[in-house]
């Protein structure tokens, strides 16, 4: 304890004769030290309801890719969107291990079959 209260006391003395502020930014001028304005970044403008907002949105064709999820489970690990939705379908149920040239074949019937049904 008698040590650490040396320590500290030494420490002090230290700093108040090299002159450390309490906020440790020794002779650093103000304009260094204070935060720099940001300018606002103006939010968009929507459209007063949804009628008008649906207009704007993009809908595109389904495009799946491989997004590999790393949770050991081969059979998720591909990613479909379509602009605006995203799915992240079960493919090959029943195989016990699938490459990744099997998920993408499966991915792309199954990108066939949601443009299919759009």
């Amino acid at each position: 304890m008698r040590i650490t209260l040396i320590t500290a006391a030494a420490l002090t003395a230290a700093c108040a004769l090299a002159g450390c502020s309490s906020l440790g930014l020794g002779n650093i001028p103000n304009e260094l030290v204070e935060s720099p304005v940001v300018n606002p970044v103006e939010p968009p403008i929507l459209p007063a309801d949804d009628s008008d907002f649906s207009d704007t949105l993009v809908d595109s064709a389904w495009s799946c890719y491989y997004d590999p999820t790393y949770n050991d489970d081969w059979h998720d690990d591909v990613l479909c969107a379509d602009g605006l939705d995203v799915q992240r379908p079960y493919l090959l149920e029943g195989d016990d291990f699938v490459t990744e040239d099997e998920i993408m074949a499966a991915a792309s019937a199954y990108e066939t079959e949601l443009n299919a049904n759009s």
